[in-house]
């Protein structure tokens, strides 16, 4: 074998090794400290690819040198380059090292290893041969084993429970950040809901909604348990614990199909803790984009910088100033809203005349906001207004699709947002890292034909915490139980609810500027006031029926002591008896 083609191999079995290495590294981040790692499955075989690609240009470079000269170094340079490459991805996404200290400690163990195997390409031949020619087999395997391991995950999943003569089919969306305020079925002076409107005159409406956390995964959590946000242990890098049944598990083991279609990876994909109990769970795609992303070198600034060059001059700001940070959240392909909706009606297609519970999370209302050109007509947050007309026109097509086939009239059906976003209120943009009103404030419409009734608004203050028994209540699955109160009566009479309690912990690297740099926030909201309070002990109150901007903070005035009393109370029960548990 001549060097060039000793060179190749090299390179190829490198970068699979590295892809391999970094894989095996996020598996023991997971499995060993709990931690969520925020890539796809398919990450085991995309990253060797990918890493392969990243080395190859080098590779093929010096593979042609090699046949232009008669240096005999060019093999060791191969050895020592391909090395550093990967060692130095492999210490990318630890900030905690300088990129200087990578870079040095990525040429030590260059070095080191090299000694090894960086010999004369006729004794070091044979080894890089073999990884070479094993490398696209050895990544089928790999990509062969995760689609098994779906499979019989789904199958294992499943159980052999009867199911009753009467049990209706139950569809979950989330809206994921969508706000009332922004919606022309709370108000909005631009109605960007105009058919969700139309659905919701054939159910319940609930005025006062609201999320137990400002951002996804407590939210969801509380919305699959019953729990409030604190109590799910769902966090900034930590899933949700299995101690309590989700509504896929409750479901799945009353004999139902239970498929989850989801698009906001961060927060709701496999590793959230949110998948559990689904028969089907769809989360990251396969694409080229998703494959593009997975590697370091993929993840950086500085690659992205480049991605969105549009000119000489933006390649050359990107270079000549490298970034080679990367956000432990990785960069995904964005799955958009169309998808979401053609998953799950393929799927529902699929299970024939069994009844389901299926999720839906739609992302296109979270930053960065997405719409196709026709829903671009909106003057105020022509964006976010925009994006939540797309999703309109979704859950549009889903309940027109459901109707036709005679499936909806069996079905009930919740359609909520996990939590809300800020336009500048308070000089605060985005969500979680607040609990002020519009992040927290929500929609929630409710539809069961023959189960509810039609054209009926609830103003009653009510927290998503108490979904999870009203799907059950509405589902006549009562002997399951779960925490939380029915809001299935709410409409004939006025019952206690759940206190409408929420909560955040303080991020990791949280801007100084965000409330919860000064720690955890807690929120009340009864039938007229908000109640916001920090670990610091700062108070903030706010009459909710005269003053939704939340700007005259009546924790100031003394002749409220006594309201503020007892919110501390209440807030204080609240918490101890989740430490309780």
């Amino acid at each position: 074998m001549s060097r060039a083609t000793a060179i190749l191999a090299f390179g190829v079995s490198c970068g699979v090794m590295t892809g391999l290495l970094h894989a095996l590294i996020l598996k023991v981040t997971q499995v060993v400290f709990g931690q969520m790692i925020f890539v796809s499955r398919d990450f085991v075989w995309m990253a060797p690819v990918v890493y392969v690609g990243v080395m190859l240009p080098g590779v093929v470079a010096l593979a042609v040198a090699s046949l232009l000269t008669r240096w005999d170094g060019v093999y060791r340079l191969t050895v020592m380059s391909c090395l550093t490459v990967g060692v130095f991805g492999l210490l990318l996404p630890y900030p905690q090292i300088s990129r200087l200290a990578s870079l040095v400690l990525a040429l030590g163990a260059a070095i080191q290893i090299g000694r090894i195997v960086g010999q004369a390409p006729e004794s070091g031949i044979p080894l890089w041969r073999k990884g070479a020619l094993a490398a696209a087999p050895t990544l089928a395997l790999l990509a062969l084993i995760v689609h098994v391991a779906s499979v019989v995950r789904s199958q294992r999943a499943r159980g052999d429970a009867a199911v009753a003569a009467d049990a209706p089919n139950v569809l979950f969306i989330v809206f994921d950040t969508m706000r009332a305020a922004s919606m022309g079925l709370y108000g909005a002076a631009e109605n960007s809901t105009p058919r969700l409107q139309e659905w919701a005159e054939q159910g319940v409406t609930f005025d006062r909604a609201y999320s137990t956390a400002p951002w996804t995964l407590p939210s969801h959590g509380s919305m699959f348990t019953g729990r409030y946000g604190g109590e799910t242990s769902g966090d900034w890098t930590t899933p949700i614990n299995a101690r309590d049944s989700t509504l896929a598990e409750v479901f799945g083991s009353r004999g139902y199909a239970t498929g989850g279609f989801v698009a906001n990876m961060h927060y709701t994909s496999h590793d959230s803790g949110l998948n559990r109990g689904f028969h089907t769970y769809s989360d990251y795609l396969r694409s080229p984009r998703q494959l593009l992303y997975s590697s370091s070198y993929t993840q950086t600034r500085l690659f992205a910088a480049l991605q969105n060059a549009r000119s000489i001059a933006d390649v050359w700001s990107a270079v000549s100033h490298p970034d080679l940070s990367i956000e432990p959240k990785h960069r995904f392909d964005h799955k958009r809203g169309e998808d979401v909706t053609a998953e799950f009606l393929q799927w529902r297609d699929g299970i024939g005349s069994k009844p389901f519970f299926a999720f839906l999370n739609y992302m296109d209302a979270h930053k960065p906001y997405f719409a196709p050109d026709e829903f671009q007509r909106f003057t105020n947050q022509p964006q976010y207004s925009a994006a939540i007309a797309y999703l309109d026109s979704q859950v549009d097509r889903i309940l027109a699709d459901l109707s036709r086939d005679g499936i909806l009239e069996q079905t009930v059906v919740v359609i909520t947002s996990d939590h809300g976003e800020l336009f500048d209120e308070h000089g605060l943009s985005g969500h979680a890292h607040n609990v002020y009103h519009n992040v927290l404030h929500v929609p929630l419409v409710l539809l069961a034909p023959g189960r509810i009734p039609a054209g009926i608004r609830v103003g009653d203050a009510v927290s998503l915490r108490d979904l999870a028994a009203t799907v059950l209540h509405l589902a006549n699955a009562t002997e399951s139980s779960v925490p939380g109160v029915s809001l299935a009566q709410q409409w004939l009479d006025t019952i206690p609810t759940s206190p409408v309690f929420s909560e955040v912990s303080r991020a990791p690297n949280v801007a100084a500027s965000n409330p919860t740099a000064l720690g955890p926030l807690h929120s009340l909201i009864d039938d007229s006031l908000h109640y916001i309070t920090n670990s610091a002990g700062s108070e903030q109150l706010y009459s909710l029926r005269v003053d939704r901007t939340e700007m005259d903070n009546l924790a100031v005035q003394s002749e409220m002591f006594g309201e503020l009393m007892r919110r501390r109370v209440l807030r204080d029960s609240l918490l101890a008896g989740r430490s309780d548990r």
